[in-house]
């Protein structure tokens, strides 16, 4: 997985471009190991949103998501014929958020991040909440660790061509901050 965030802001106003990408796969053997199935799902967030800040240290924003997925499955039967499927979808989602930075000291910080979206337009519902602990070390460098959680909803298509994708994920993530 990677993600990547560049925030610009000057006086009141903030422009962000958020970048998600996960690669996730697994490989199962059926009962007695005859049958075996792989997976393999990739999974783009591409954010761009515009802030106002409405107080200091709190910034309101509003903006757009997209989601881009792809699902390949290949099962090998016990003669070794293989067959695959595979298939794509992407949505755009808007999104209103807003977050908000604590200083802790002249080094140290807490930001804590919060959006949904969806509205019925691309996911029915999605919501995502980051904290953020930085160490800015410098006056050009610092450190930071992190959490995320994003969570979606989206259903598009009936019957046969029905895709529905409800999934959550989260974890931890450490990165390093460049200001300008």
């Amino acid at each position: 997985g990677f993600m990547g965030t560049y925030r610009a802001s000057r006086d009141k106003l903030s422009v962000t471009v958020d970048a998600v990408y996960m690669g996730l796969g697994a490989t199962e053997r059926g009962p007695g190991g005859r049958v075996k199935a792989d997976i393999d799902i990739d999974q783009i967030a591409l954010e761009a949103n515009a802030g106002y800040e409405v107080r200091e240290r709190l910034t309101v924003f509003g903006g757009l998501r997209y989601n881009d997925l792809s699902a390949e499955v290949a099962a090998t039967g016990p003669l070794g014929n293989t067959e695959t499927a595979e298939g794509d979808e992407s949505w755009v989602d808007p999104i209103v958020g807003a977050h908000y930075s604590i200083p802790l000291s002249d080094a140290w910080s807490l930001t804590l991040r919060g959006d949904i979206g969806g509205f019925g337009i691309g996911s029915d519902f999605a919501w995502q909440g980051v904290a953020t602990f930085r160490w800015q070390f410098s006056d050009r460098a610092g450190a930071l660790a992190a959490y995320r959680y994003m969570y979606m909803d989206y259903d598009d298509g009936q019957g046969s061509n029905r895709f529905k994708y409800d999934m959550a994920f989260s974890g931890p993530a450490l990165g390093i901050v460049f200001t300008f």
